[in-house]
């Protein structure tokens, strides 16, 4: 059971994702959008953070960054969902804050499980430096 901070500002895809969540045996903590979300994430760590990326206020982007800067979230994985925007540059966007998942919008409850047991089992980017690769 993993403590998931989800973001989304569309109610149908907060209550999808949530229930999907709920699959899992996962504790969910929702936030309507980046400014929320970035106030929730400086109170409580979270161990995965589920965002859509066109948020009001602040858009995912601009979050993760913000939250990179707190030093209990500062390796915390990312997850982006997006339904309509420009894949390439969402892509190009995601990497320079540190985001390599994805999941498309709407997803299964089943392609929402997946992509979180995905991102929960990779080992954090510090662990990953301090490999033998690194030596």
């Amino acid at each position: 059971m993993a403590n998931i901070l989800v973001v989304e500002g569309y109610p149908p895809s907060l209550s999808a994702l949530t229930a999907a969540l709920a699959l899992g045996n996962h504790r969910v903590v929702e936030a309507k959008d980046g400014v929320e979300a970035l106030a929730k994430a400086r109170a409580e760590h979270f161990d995965l953070v589920i965002s859509d990326i066109l948020l009001p206020r602040m858009d995912g982007f601009e979050f993760v960054r913000q939250m990179r800067n707190i030093p209990a979230s500062a390796l915390t994985p990312v997850i982006f969902t997006m339904a309509t925007y420009d894949q390439a540059e969402a892509r190009s966007l995601a990497a320079a804050c540190g985001v390599k998942y994805f999941l498309p919008r709407p997803s299964t409850s089943k392609e929402t499980l997946e992509a979180v047991a995905a991102a929960l089992s990779e080992p954090p980017p510090a662990a990953t430096e301090a490999g033998p690769e690194s030596e």
